[in-house]
């Protein structure tokens, strides 16, 4: 019994290739099923995958890894001989590097590349314009701020809300007039916020420039915006800092008839 069914699967087994012979010529020849290789490439595959990348895309990772890894020397190191051999240089060689040293605040690195990418007469992003922007404000370069603001219209590109706020605050700390800072708010389109008004007139107080402080108030007020209580405490704080405690009641006594937010800091300077 048990040859007889030992025969009878074979049996089967014979018809059921038979079967799948003839199926397969009437269909045409079948293409092995390399599933198990795909998955997992030779060594020598992925040795010449990576041979077959441009240069370009290679130089581009090694950049990406050395700033990933904290190796910046070793990228600028890479990027400057790519720069004296006059090897095939693209926007995104520079972006690795300004982008990374935006993101650490390194702003005469920033300023620095962007020199040497615009000098490649390659076609930049706005990106990498706005963080250059951002590096010559933080710097107090204004005179550099404007050059890159230039080139970028004249590429047809426009800055940012973040880097014209930089190009803002850059003005107070230089101590240009309200008016100058207002004229280059309305140029650049920028619509007007309480958070951009409150930052330049904490940096005028700073200065102790007080009468432009109060000259932007004012213009605030005449677009509609309301002073806040961030506003307030810079003023105070100034007005008691300069010895102008007379002025410094009179803006609390304001704030009180208007009914505007009080903060305990308010009275602390007074």
């Amino acid at each position: 019994a048990l040859a007889g069914a030992g025969a009878l699967r074979r049996s089967r087994h014979r018809d059921h290739l038979r079967k799948r012979l003839h199926d397969g010529q009437r269909d045409g020849p079948q293409k092995p099923r390399l599933e198990g290789l795909a998955r997992e490439p030779r060594e020598g595959q992925q040795k010449g995958a990576r041979e077959s990348l441009p240069d370009a895309a290679k130089q581009r990772q090694s950049l990406a890894a050395y700033c990933k890894a904290g190796k910046l020397k070793q990228a600028a190191r890479l990027l400057t001989e790519m720069i004296a051999t006059d090897q095939l240089l693209l926007p995104d060689h520079f972006a690795v590097l300004i982008l990374h040293c935006h993101k650490q605040r390194l702003w005469a690195q920033v300023r620095h590349w962007m020199d040497r990418a615009l000098e490649s007469q390659a076609a930049l992003p706005a990106t990498l314009f706005n963080c250059a922007v951002t590096a010559c404000c933080k710097l107090e370069d204004l005179e550099g701020a404007h050059r890159l603001i230039t080139r970028m219209n004249d590429c047809a590109l426009k800055p940012d809300r973040d880097a014209c706020t930089h190009l803002l605050i850059c003005q107070a700390v230089k101590g240009l007039p309200y008016q100058d800072v207002v004229q280059t708010m309305d140029a650049q389109g920028l619509a007007p916020e309480i958070t951009t008004y409150n930052a330049l007139v904490k940096n005028y107080c700073r200065k102790g420039n007080l009468r432009n402080a109060e000259g932007l108030v004012a213009d605030m007020r005449e677009k509609g915006l309301r002073p806040d209580a961030t506003t307030q405490k810079h003023l105070l704080k100034s007005y008691c800092a300069n010895g102008e405690m007379d002025r410094a009641e009179k803006l609390l006594q304001q704030a009180f008839a208007a009914r505007q937010e009080l903060l305990p800091v308010h009275f602390g300077f007074l």
